[in-house]
């Protein structure tokens, strides 16, 4: 229902403009048949999430042509860690359902990052590694600029790379958050007695603790799609907007002000990773 609360200009103009509404299926189909190709849909069927995809083609083809012609550039920072194409791909995908738009990159140069209206911060691997790629890059002064001024999308290890330390290596943080980086415990079990692998991996559900914009269209207790060892312990309860259990309940979603972070891969979570990131492209940081 949250759809058709959106401004109903772009709607009353496909009233009369039935190119415009048949474009805007056409829209629809074309970007759903990418998103399949490339892994992103999980499912074949027509279910919410997929109204939800065409409404927004109807919708954005309905907007006049000003608000179409914004232009916005998003930065995928690359600092060496990982293949970080499927991220720009899954964000890529997600423009196409937002009502902006936008110039999407990866970028190893700070000056890219600098220019960028909002930036996605991916990492895997390692946390020393990730902080000390970081370094070397040069993107780190970048990186602190956005933090403080820009829509800004930690995602895994860029997540955790946010706060103040990590017991992985005894490795300091960007401190944006108070609080830790803790290992999963091992030898512990789930409520069936089994045991439960480090790290942890797979699907499991995310309780939406406080609403937020991101969370839009998204339903409670979806889920997504983790490859962690380590878990972000924020000292704040206030900043933790998402948590999952294994087998004890943890923070997977941060977020304050600007910025808002993820432990689990939004790229690898099909459909509701895929709103995510829809969400953060129409997102104003405030």
């Amino acid at each position: 229902k949250r759809v058709f609360r959106r401004p109903l200009c772009g709607f009353a103009e496909l009233a009369v403009n039935l190119p415009a509404a048949l474009a805007g299926i056409a829209n629809y189909f074309l970007h759903f048949i990418k998103m399949l190709s490339a892994g992103i849909l999980k499912d074949r069927r027509f279910n919410q999430y997929h109204a939800v995809f065409l409404l927004q083609c109807l919708y954005r083809t309905g907007q006049p042509s000003a608000e179409r012609n914004h232009h916005m550039k998003v930065a995928v920072v690359d600092y060496g860690m990982g293949n970080l194409h499927s991220v720009l791909k899954s964000v890529q995908a997600a423009q196409s359902l937002s009502g902006k738009t936008a110039e999407i990159y990866l970028t190893d140069r700070p000056e890219d990052v600098s220019a960028a209206d909002k930036i996605i911060f991916p990492g895997q691997g390692a946390m020393p590694d990730c902080m000390a790629a970081l370094r070397k890059s040069g993107l780190g002064e970048a990186v602190a600029d956005g933090l403080e001024n820009k829509p800004f999308f930690g995602i895994c290890v860029g997540a955790q790379l946010l706060f103040e330390h990590s017991e992985e290596g005894d490795t300091a943080g960007l401190g944006r958050f108070k609080g830790r980086v803790k290992r999963f415990l091992p030898n512990q079990t789930d409520v069936q007695g089994n045991r439960l692998k480090v790290p942890h991996m797979g699907w499991n559900t995310v309780c939406q603790t406080r609403p937020h914009p991101l969370f839009k269209d998204i339903a409670p207790n979806s889920r997504f799609y983790f490859v962690h060892s380590y878990y972000f312990a924020p000292e704040d309860p206030d900043v933790v907007l998402g948590t999952s259990e294994y087998p004890h309940e943890f923070a997977c979603i941060v977020g304050k002000d600007n910025v808002f972070a993820t432990q689990f891969h939004t790229e690898k979570s099909h459909d509701a990773g895929l709103l995510l990131l829809r969400n953060f492209l129409d997102w104003n940081g405030g």
